[in-house]
């Protein structure tokens, strides 16, 4: 379900953002379960929410929600709500310089390869064991399955997939929104200006 977002408190005064959340419901608003310092702030100066990027699953909240709270970061912007937020100087020039460096986090996506279909057609075809499949693709049962349940039910491949095949491959592809570029553009936009 898509109810979550992604937001961002702001000063009244100067528009700066100071503190970028996620969230569903009226959390944007909600002042509770916050840090001393975030309570300190909104009782100091005149403050206000504002939901930045919406419609998105609690996922894809997240992922939003850490592309700019490190974007941020790298343009020393001021934050109260995270950990990058009070660490070092030296620990935001490493975060930095990763990224700069390009650094991706996270598990790399499993991808095919070159001879994915013509070992994929002989192992249906019974020619050869899953696990001589296994060997010559050099990936894991999961990882097999998983492919192969993404490309039954893709455009690329000829196979018609029977309706069993179907709604097994339909409860493990979730259909999702793309996180792009432009949404946290959007967002960073209306958080900061940028350098």
């Amino acid at each position: 379900m898509k109810e979550y977002y992604v937001y961002g408190w702001f000063y009244k005064d100067n528009g700066q953002c100071f503190y970028i959340g996620k969230g569903c419901g009226n959390r944007y608003k909600d002042i509770t379960n916050r840090s001393a310092v975030f309570k300190m702030l909104i009782n100091k100066f005149p403050v206000e929410s504002k939901i930045l990027v919406s419609d998105l699953t609690e996922k894809e909240s997240f992922q939003v929600e850490r592309e700019i709270i490190l974007t941020m970061i790298e343009n020393r912007q001021p934050l109260v709500n995270n950990k990058f937020g009070e660490a070092s100087t030296a620990a935001i020039d490493g975060i930095i310089s990763a990224r700069e460096k390009g650094a991706v986090w996270g598990r790399p996506k499993a991808t095919y390869a070159d001879n994915w279909e013509t070992i994929y057609w002989t192992y249906r075809s019974k020619e050869i064991t899953l696990d001589e499949a296994l060997a010559k693709l050099e990936i894991s049962k999961t990882t097999f399955y998983k492919l192969a349940k993404q490309y039954i039910m893709s455009e690329q491949s000829e196979y018609t997939p029977t309706e069993p095949e179907k709604r097994i491959a339909r409860k493990t592809i979730k259909k999702k929104t793309e996180i792009t570029q432009e949404m946290i553009d959007s967002a960073l936009s209306k958080v900061m200006n940028l350098i």
